[in-house]
Protein backbone atom coordinates (compact mmCIF):
# COMPACT_ATOMS: atom_id res chain seq x y z
CA UNK A 1 0.00 0.00 0.00
CA UNK A 2 0.90 3.49 -0.63
CA UNK A 3 1.80 5.80 1.73
CA UNK A 4 0.31 9.55 1.74
CA UNK A 5 1.62 11.39 -0.27
CA UNK A 6 2.93 9.62 -3.49
CA UNK A 7 4.42 10.63 -6.90
CA UNK A 8 6.29 10.32 -9.48
CA UNK A 9 9.49 12.56 -10.54
CA UNK A 10 10.17 12.73 -14.04
CA UNK A 11 14.08 14.49 -14.91
CA UNK A 12 13.09 17.17 -17.35
CA UNK A 13 16.66 18.16 -18.13
CA UNK A 14 20.12 18.13 -16.08
CA UNK A 15 19.15 20.70 -13.56
CA UNK A 16 15.32 20.28 -13.46
CA UNK A 17 12.63 17.90 -12.65
CA UNK A 18 8.47 17.76 -12.72
CA UNK A 19 6.96 16.43 -10.11
CA UNK A 20 3.75 14.29 -10.75
CA UNK A 21 0.59 13.33 -8.27
CA UNK A 22 -3.03 13.28 -8.34
CA UNK A 23 -5.34 14.37 -5.43
CA UNK A 24 -6.49 11.58 -3.40
CA UNK A 25 -4.81 8.82 -5.47
CA UNK A 26 -1.32 7.74 -4.21
CA UNK A 27 -1.28 4.35 -6.30
CA UNK A 28 1.93 5.44 -8.36
CA UNK A 29 0.74 3.07 -11.02
CA UNK A 30 -2.59 5.22 -11.24
CA UNK A 31 -0.71 8.11 -11.29
CA UNK A 32 2.01 7.50 -14.16
CA UNK A 33 -1.26 5.98 -16.32
CA UNK A 34 -3.33 9.57 -15.23
CA UNK A 35 0.07 11.92 -16.56
CA UNK A 36 1.43 9.21 -19.61
CA UNK A 37 4.21 8.71 -17.80
CA UNK A 38 6.21 5.32 -19.30
CA UNK A 39 7.91 3.61 -16.71
CA UNK A 40 10.34 1.96 -19.63
CA UNK A 41 12.60 3.13 -22.74
CA UNK A 42 14.52 6.60 -22.74
CA UNK A 43 11.48 8.57 -20.42
CA UNK A 44 11.70 5.25 -17.69
CA UNK A 45 15.09 5.87 -17.50
CA UNK A 46 14.77 9.30 -15.85
CA UNK A 47 11.65 8.39 -13.70
CA UNK A 48 11.61 7.37 -9.91
CA UNK A 49 8.23 7.25 -7.67
CA UNK A 50 8.57 8.69 -4.39
CA UNK A 51 7.01 8.71 -0.95
CA UNK A 52 6.38 12.39 1.16
CA UNK A 53 5.06 11.18 4.33
CA UNK A 54 4.13 12.49 7.68
CA UNK A 55 5.37 11.13 10.89
CA UNK A 56 6.10 13.41 13.37
CA UNK A 57 3.44 15.79 12.57
CA UNK A 58 1.45 16.77 9.45
CA UNK A 59 1.83 20.86 9.58
CA UNK A 60 5.43 21.37 8.81
CA UNK A 61 7.34 20.02 6.06
CA UNK A 62 10.85 18.94 7.87
CA UNK A 63 7.45 16.96 9.95
CA UNK A 64 7.41 14.19 7.12
CA UNK A 65 10.02 11.85 5.58
CA UNK A 66 11.28 12.08 1.88
CA UNK A 67 11.72 8.00 0.57
CA UNK A 68 13.08 7.16 -3.06
CA UNK A 69 10.08 3.79 -3.42
CA UNK A 70 12.55 1.94 -5.72
CA UNK A 71 15.81 3.23 -5.12
CA UNK A 72 17.67 6.36 -5.43
CA UNK A 73 18.47 6.74 -8.88
CA UNK A 74 21.48 7.42 -10.15
CA UNK A 75 21.02 10.71 -12.26
CA UNK A 76 19.02 12.27 -8.60
CA UNK A 77 20.59 15.43 -7.79
CA UNK A 78 20.52 16.19 -4.17
CA UNK A 79 18.62 20.32 -5.12
CA UNK A 80 15.83 17.87 -6.55
CA UNK A 81 14.93 16.83 -3.62
CA UNK A 82 13.82 20.40 -2.11
CA UNK A 83 12.00 20.70 -5.38
CA UNK A 84 10.25 17.62 -4.87
CA UNK A 85 9.46 18.11 -1.07
CA UNK A 86 7.80 21.40 -1.04
CA UNK A 87 5.67 20.35 -4.43
CA UNK A 88 4.32 17.21 -2.45
CA UNK A 89 3.94 19.33 0.51
CA UNK A 90 1.39 21.52 -1.20
CA UNK A 91 -0.46 19.11 -2.15
CA UNK A 92 -0.76 17.28 0.98
CA UNK A 93 -1.58 20.24 2.40
CA UNK A 94 -4.70 20.58 0.05
CA UNK A 95 -5.18 16.84 0.57
CA UNK A 96 -5.64 17.83 4.25
CA UNK A 97 -7.61 20.90 3.74
CA UNK A 98 -11.30 20.64 4.59
CA UNK A 99 -13.28 17.84 4.18
CA UNK A 100 -11.50 15.57 1.46
CA UNK A 101 -13.52 13.01 -0.59
CA UNK A 102 -10.85 10.43 -1.32
CA UNK A 103 -9.12 7.99 1.80
CA UNK A 104 -6.18 9.47 3.26
CA UNK A 105 -3.30 6.66 4.38
CA UNK A 106 -1.30 8.60 7.50
CA UNK A 107 -0.30 5.29 8.97
CA UNK A 108 3.12 6.22 9.90
CA UNK A 109 2.10 9.67 11.73
CA UNK A 110 3.36 9.29 15.07
CA UNK A 111 1.22 13.05 16.69
CA UNK A 112 -1.54 15.30 15.34
CA UNK A 113 -1.35 19.24 16.57
CA UNK A 114 -4.11 20.17 18.94
CA UNK A 115 -7.58 20.80 17.85
CA UNK A 116 -6.80 18.67 15.02
CA UNK A 117 -9.60 17.71 12.24
CA UNK A 118 -9.46 15.23 9.78
CA UNK A 119 -11.86 13.85 7.23
CA UNK A 120 -11.60 11.66 4.50
CA UNK A 121 -14.47 10.62 2.55
CA UNK A 122 -13.61 6.85 2.16
CA UNK A 123 -10.83 5.25 5.33
CA UNK A 124 -8.82 6.98 7.18
CA UNK A 125 -5.86 4.93 8.57
CA UNK A 126 -3.88 6.63 11.51
CA UNK A 127 -2.62 3.29 13.00
CA UNK A 128 0.39 4.81 14.67
CA UNK A 129 -1.00 7.18 16.77
CA UNK A 130 -1.09 6.27 20.18
CA UNK A 131 -2.78 9.09 21.43
CA UNK A 132 -4.45 12.31 20.67
CA UNK A 133 -4.51 15.65 21.40
CA UNK A 134 -7.74 17.01 22.77
CA UNK A 135 -10.64 18.33 20.66
CA UNK A 136 -9.78 15.70 18.02
CA UNK A 137 -12.09 15.25 15.52
CA UNK A 138 -11.94 12.57 13.04
CA UNK A 139 -14.02 11.34 10.31
CA UNK A 140 -14.09 8.62 8.14
CA UNK A 141 -16.95 7.96 5.50
CA UNK A 142 -15.79 4.05 5.49
CA UNK A 143 -13.54 2.90 8.42
CA UNK A 144 -11.54 4.74 10.68
CA UNK A 145 -7.92 2.88 11.83
CA UNK A 146 -6.76 3.79 15.17
CA UNK A 147 -5.12 0.39 15.89
CA UNK A 148 -3.09 1.92 18.70
CA UNK A 149 -4.31 4.52 20.67
CA UNK A 150 -4.03 3.68 24.49
CA UNK A 151 -6.54 6.60 25.60
CA UNK A 152 -8.93 9.37 24.34
CA UNK A 153 -8.47 12.79 25.62
CA UNK A 154 -11.26 15.38 26.57
CA UNK A 155 -13.96 16.06 23.99
CA UNK A 156 -12.50 13.91 21.29
CA UNK A 157 -14.83 12.68 18.30
CA UNK A 158 -14.62 9.54 16.18
CA UNK A 159 -16.70 8.66 13.43
CA UNK A 160 -16.78 5.76 10.43
CA UNK A 161 -18.72 5.48 8.35
CA UNK A 162 -17.90 1.70 8.09
CA UNK A 163 -15.34 0.16 11.13
CA UNK A 164 -13.84 2.37 13.77
CA UNK A 165 -10.74 0.01 15.13
CA UNK A 166 -9.22 0.76 18.86
CA UNK A 167 -8.62 -2.71 19.65
CA UNK A 168 -5.37 -0.89 21.79
CA UNK A 169 -7.29 1.06 24.02
CA UNK A 170 -7.45 0.47 27.60
CA UNK A 171 -10.40 2.64 28.83
CA UNK A 172 -13.37 4.40 27.74
CA UNK A 173 -14.64 8.00 29.33
CA UNK A 174 -19.10 7.02 29.62
CA UNK A 175 -19.19 10.61 27.91
CA UNK A 176 -16.88 9.19 24.91
CA UNK A 177 -17.92 10.35 21.78
CA UNK A 178 -17.94 7.20 19.40
CA UNK A 179 -19.64 6.71 16.34
CA UNK A 180 -19.94 3.75 13.85
CA UNK A 181 -21.54 2.43 10.98
CA UNK A 182 -19.95 -1.10 10.99
CA UNK A 183 -17.89 -2.78 14.01
CA UNK A 184 -16.37 -0.94 16.62
CA UNK A 185 -13.68 -2.62 17.79
CA UNK A 186 -12.77 -1.95 21.88
CA UNK A 187 -11.53 -5.49 22.82
CA UNK A 188 -8.93 -4.26 25.39
CA UNK A 189 -11.64 -1.72 27.11
CA UNK A 190 -12.66 -3.89 30.26
CA UNK A 191 -16.90 -5.13 29.40
CA UNK A 192 -18.26 -3.10 32.48
CA UNK A 193 -16.86 0.30 30.84
CA UNK A 194 -18.17 -0.33 27.70
CA UNK A 195 -21.72 -1.28 29.21
CA UNK A 196 -21.29 2.07 30.97
CA UNK A 197 -20.58 3.64 27.82
CA UNK A 198 -23.34 1.88 25.76
CA UNK A 199 -25.92 3.26 28.98
CA UNK A 200 -24.81 6.42 28.89
CA UNK A 201 -24.73 6.90 25.33
CA UNK A 202 -28.09 4.61 24.46
CA UNK A 203 -26.30 2.56 22.61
Amino acid sequence: MCMHKSGIVVRRDETSIDVYFLKGEDSHSKIRDAHKISDSGALGRYQTPVEFKPVRGIKKLEQYDFIFDAGKPDWWKDEFEEEAKRVLFRASQDDLAGDFTGSLNLRSLTSLPANSKLSAGGYLNLSSLTSLPANAKLSAGASLYLRSLTSLPANAKLSAGGDLYLSSLTSLPADAKLSAGGYLNLRSVPAEQVDAWKKQQKV
